[in-house]
């Protein structure tokens, strides 16, 4: 998709005399609209020029693009709003004006340009549709989505041919068409035959005006795990309620979405859709405890449905053991794990009853490892298979489930931290026993890091309103201090959420304390630093056993920097012993993390520039070790790789020697 990006702007700031649009095609649900509307737009956005979006969806007749473009350029601040279509007619500004509206408010532009224009019912009749729909190559971008979705009575050459005569050949307008070009031709096929005409005349049409308006066209292909960190950035920015759990266990739900192969935007959707409900009316200590468990249950419930895996059972008590289905078997494994699939097979027909459901079994596991469990443990939660099933959840049940998960019983220094946090409802005998036991566990160091700074604000509390004694604020924060270092600090976003509330109590003029916060600084950065090697040992986690890849560039750099060229090479020969064809997969993140269409970033670090040109080296030498008549595959496949590094190379030296000569 950063090539793609590229092109996309480049088309856009280019000032040529050969006016043709762009069209960006690829499969329903793989992210296209969301992809353009996230990233694209904004991008374009960039550049000076107000982008007009239009969904093409339904519409019967040229007027309605026109429609569609007033709908979106205006935005009537005062009166209407968009309807469920999102159409706004020239006529409805006529309408607007009967029904006694004594004048109208439109905005024009984006941001900083936009202006308001006043509209009185007298001026209506001398603005023409034309005006109001008055484009320019200089200030506009018009995007035009769902081509092939447009009404059967629109030909799809006349919607074309609409935007090239309105827009694109005389205008010189910068035009976007998406769509999914695989379902229009079939269905121009389908309106000529409707209309009793010969068979590939629409067809012919088609790519007739195509070839005329489309300069180039755009293979869209989906990377999931890219979309999945914009949904994740989407959540966080506008604090929907689940923003929080997916991005505590983002590089957890990035592995499992590798895993599973999953492409289908739509699917992904759905997905964190029922897992951000699950988690909004679960118990918190399940959201921190049982977080993998119920990731990884959503994800493998959520994706079978979508991929049609799960028959058409509503509940669990309508699952049989097996069940005959579309030739294929349904089965329900002995320990309440569900949904297998398996194609029947002619040579399980001589096999006896009993080792054929072995044999399913054992296929059935087999399937479930290689797409969701990996080496993680599966627990079935009957309530979650029912939500995906029905849209009912029953978060009593789901809760219930959970519990059973879950240690019966606090450990001794978590009942004390919680019973005096709740001090004011001891009796003073209850007090009196747990004060000086919470002292002895914070001395002991049976406290994490994030439990330590819940009983610091504890006993700074207890000791400003008066209820301990023998503990001044410089006495209590000498005790601290002195106790930090016997914490268990561990690797997680808790103990980091922990430490911001921490700053904000401590700055308190009654509690503050700057050695303490230092301290609590100081933990925070190696906190930090821990939870990034963690990740960063993930990503290398999954270049090395997964096939599947699609690491943000940011985090392939992060391996580059940090990582030992040792454990580097380890990664690429293990690949390439695997099998060479697999190095694709190693240039393709080289190339999606260094391009040299232009000359490398003055990002790259000094410690990165030495590491990628080691790395060239050992591949070339490991390229002239291979001999092309005993391994002519394994030649090719190690000396593209070479090639790749040595581009990469020769950008980082280009960049060296401008710095240097500037110097």
């Amino acid at each position: 998709m950063e090539h793609l990006e590229e092109i996309i702007l480049d088309y856009v700031n280019t000032d040529t005399s050969n006016n043709y649009a762009v069209m960006i095609t690829g499969d329903w649900g793989s992210g296209k609209t969301f992809y353009f509307k996230e990233t694209l737009k904004g991008k374009i956005e960039q550049t000076g020029k107000e982008l007009l979006y239009v969904s093409l969806n339904g519409l019967r007749k040229p007027a309605d693009i026109f429609n569609e473009l007033i709908a979106e350029r205006y935005r009537i601040a005062e009166f209407f709003g968009k309807t469920k279509t999102g159409k706004i007619a020239y006529g409805a500004l006529q309408s607007a004006f009967k029904i006694g509206v004594g004048a109208m408010r439109i905005i024009s532009g984006v941001g900083e340009t936009a202006k308001e224009i006043n509209i009185k019912p007298t001026d209506l009749p001398s603005i023409a549709i034309q005006e109001l729909v008055s484009f320019s190559k200089e200030k506009h971008v018009l995007c035009f989505d769902d081509l092939e979705r447009v009404s059967a009575e629109f030909k799809t050459e006349d919607v074309l041919g609409f935007i090239n005569r309105n827009f694109v050949e005389h205008e010189g307008i910068k035009v976007i068409i998406i769509c999914n070009e695989k379902e229009i031709i079939p269905l121009q096929g389908t309106r000529d035959q409707d209309q009793g005409k010969k068979d590939n005349e629409g067809e012919n049409k088609y790519y007739q005006i195509k070839e005329k308006l489309i300069g180039r066209t755009l293979q869209f292909k989906s990377n999931p795990v890219a979309v999945f960190n914009a949904f994740i950035d989407l959540y966080e920015r506008e604090k929907r309620p689940g923003h929080e759990f997916f991005s505590d266990n983002r590089a957890y739900l990035q592995r499992k979405l590798s895993l599973s192969g999953e492409q289908n935007l739509r699917t992904l959707l759905f997905m964190l859709d029922n897992l951000e409900l699950i988690t909004e009316r679960i118990d918190s200590r399940y959201r921190r405890q049982l977080s993998r468990e119920l990731i990884l249950s959503t994800i493998l419930f959520s994706f079978e449905e979508k991929r049609g895996n799960l028959g058409n059972y509503q509940s669990v008590e309508d699952l049989p053991w097996v069940l005959q289905a579309n030739s294929n078997d349904v089965v329900m494994v002995s320990d309440g794990m569900v949904l297998d699939i398996l194609t029947d097979n002619p040579e399980d027909n001589n096999l006896g009853e009993e080792e054929s459901e072995k044999k399913k079994r054992k296929a059935y596991r087999d399937y479930l490892k290689k797409n969701y469990w990996g080496d993680d443990t599966y627990h079935f939660f009957p309530a979650i298979f029912t939500f995906v099933k029905t849209g009912y959840l029953d978060a009593d049940k789901l809760n219930s489930e959970l519990s059973e998960l879950m240690p019966k019983e606090e450990p001794p220094h978590l009942q004390v931290l919680n019973k005096i946090k709740q001090s004011y409802n001891l009796s003073d005998a209850e007090f009196n026993e747990c004060l000086p036991q919470l002292i002895q566990h914070i001395e002991k160091g049976d406290y994490n890091l994030a439990e330590f700074i819940e009983g610091a604000k504890v006993l700074h509390d207890l000791s400003s309103s008066g209820v301990i004694k023998g503990y001044s604020k410089d006495t209590l924060n000498a005790f601290l201090l002195k106790n930090i270092d016997k914490t268990r600090r561990e690797a997680s976003t808790e103990d980091l959420k922990a430490i911001k509330k921490a700053k904000g109590f401590l700055n308190n003029p009654l509690i503050e304390s700057e050695n303490l916060l230092e301290e609590i600084n100081r933990y925070q950065s190696l906190i930090a630093s821990e939870l990034k090697t963690v990740e960063i040992n993930e990503n290398l986690r999954v270049i090395r056993e997964t096939d599947y890849m699609t690491l943000e560039r940011e985090s392939f750099r992060d391996i580059i920097i940090y990582h030992s060229l040792e454990s580097i090479q380890e990664v690429i020969q293990q690949k390439f012993n695997d099998n060479p064809n697999k190095l694709m997969l190693i240039i393709d993140l080289f190339d999606h993390t260094y391009p040299t269409k232009h000359s490398i970033s003055n990002t790259v670090l000094p410690q990165e520039s030495e590491k990628l040109k080691n790395i060239a080296k050992w591949v070339d030498d490991l390229q002239e070790s291979i001999s092309t008549e005993d391994k002519p595959i394994s030649k090719y496949w190690v000396k593209a790789l070479s090639v790749r590094l040595t581009k990469i190379v020769d950008s980082l030296e280009i960049r060296e020697e401008r710095v240097t000569r500037f110097d």
